[in-house]
């Protein structure tokens, strides 16, 4: 017989967790991957107060707490999973009061919130003698919690609030930004998400104006990877991007096409988002009612009213453009 492929695969399986139909409409159910993670961690959380020994130290694990570091959830949640993810997703859960997380020295405890909601039958002092009633092949000693959702039809207690967020409701731009940040770490581009905040908040708040919000973390991540794809990863085309949506209130994301075509030689210019600038050659993607214009390479330019001429500042001097 081979060995086990790690210490977690030698645990004892039996038993079920409760799952509520209404997690269809959460926005974990969205990824699969969250999801699965979301159901291991139900898995293994304690389903009755124990103690736990590492090293010399002795802890307190109560029920719905689990006491593992970040490379024991790495193993637990499989190869797909880095460290930086794992922090990631249990950001993600914190914000959205599904767990609570305590830093103890070389390990961290897991609480999940409203776990008595989650997996209460009637009582816990009665769980045995139903476990021994609707399957004698399953001991009473078992370590997880047993319950057949289909011989149930009473009303249930009400979900933790966590789940029970509607399809139809929209992110919010706090919820939006960081599940943007959660898909650019998957691809290795902190720095770009960084670079691209306020672009991603304007656009987030265009959508939302034009009355089509983003509702769902597939939608993001589907936004966030087309975004990376169009732009080839190039911070400045991805920031051209978006603020050619948002100044156009365009529901979806575009690549840019440079577009030459006869521009005045004089200083002073009617700037239009599409048209080339006659000063660095490339296409506007965004005009403010000042007048100030910005192309598709970052730079701005705004207008002297008294010299009648263009200007972009750099380390706090006007730099005065001139037509190529």
């Amino acid at each position: 017989m081979e060995p086990p492929h790690n210490k977690f695969e030698e645990k004892n399986l039996n038993g079920w967790i409760k799952i509520y139909r209404s997690i269809e409409k959460h926005w974990i159910f969205e990824d699969s991957l969250y999801f699965k993670a979301w159901c291991i961690i139900l898995m293994e959380v304690n389903h009755r107060d124990k103690k736990i020994a590492i090293g010399k130290r002795l802890f307190e694990c109560k029920r719905g707490q689990a006491i593992f570091s970040l490379e024991s959830w790495r193993e637990l949640l499989g190869k797909e999973w880095s460290k930086q993810k794992i922090r990631t997703f249990f950001k993600l859960l914190q914000k959205d009061s599904m767990i609570h997380l305590e830093n103890l020295r070389k390990t961290t405890r897991l609480t999940v919130i409203n776990y008595n909601a989650y997996q209460d039958i009637q009582h816990s002092s009665n769980i045995e003698a139903t476990l021994k009633q609707h399957s004698s092949n399953i001991e009473a000693t078992t370590t997880k919690e047993v319950n057949n959702v289909k011989n149930k039809r009473s009303t249930p207690p009400t979900p933790p609030k966590g789940e029970r967020v509607s399809r139809s409701a929209s992110l919010s731009s706090k919820q939006f930004l960081e599940h943007c940040w959660s898909c650019f770490d998957d691809l290795g581009q902190d720095r770009m998400f960084s670079a691209l905040k306020e672009n991603l908040s304007e656009f987030f708040e265009m959508r939302k104006g034009i009355k089509k919000p983003i509702k769902t973390l597939v939608s993001v991540k589907r936004f966030v990877n087309k975004l990376a794809e169009d732009s080839n990863l190039d911070i400045k085309i991805a920031a051209g991007m978006l603020d050619q949506s948002t100044a156009n209130e365009y529901q979806g994301i575009f690549p840019i096409k440079e577009m030459f075509g006869t521009v005045t030689s004089n200083h002073i210019f009617s700037p239009k988002h599409g048209d080339v600038c006659p000063y660095n050659k490339k296409t506007i993607i965004r005009v403010w009612e000042s007048g100030t214009f910005k192309t598709i390479d970052g730079a701005v330019f705004n207008r002297d009213q008294k010299k009648d001429a263009w200007y972009q500042e750099k380390d706090g001097e006007k730099i005065y453009g001139q037509p190529e």
